[in-house]
């Protein structure tokens, strides 16, 4: 499927995150994420430098869906994809844009 040529090798979301089935919780966060700080106009900046450099079809998917407030189903439809295809497309797109975010606010930090 031509979809598939944009996806990165590696999960979504680093395993490693996660506990395995030796720990108490198998597949819960072995850290839970820090809360986000208070966005910024910077954050804003970072997030569209971001959907602009994903790929066009991740592009597409996260603004129909997450900024104009879409219906995943027609999103998927108009764009060619089965809903299956359009939620993991804006699952990685989200992780993607989410680990951007996290680095920016992490160099903020430290200034």
């Amino acid at each position: 499927m031509p979809w598939r040529r944009d996806y990165p090798t590696s999960p979504a979301v680093d395993a490693a995150r996660f506990q395995d089935e030796t720990e108490p919780y198998p597949r819960h966060w072995r850290e839970a994420p820090q809360p986000w700080p208070p966005a910024d106009a910077g954050a804003a900046a970072e997030l569209a430098d971001g959907l602009r450099e994903l790929p066009r079809t991740w592009r597409e998917v996260v603004s129909r869906t997450d900024v104009r407030r879409g219906n995943p189903v027609e999103v998927a439809a108009d764009l060619g994809l089965d809903p299956g295809q359009e939620r993991a497309i804006r699952n990685r797109a989200r992780a993607v844009l989410r680990e951007r975010l996290a680095r920016y606010l992490t160099r903020r930090g430290r200034r």
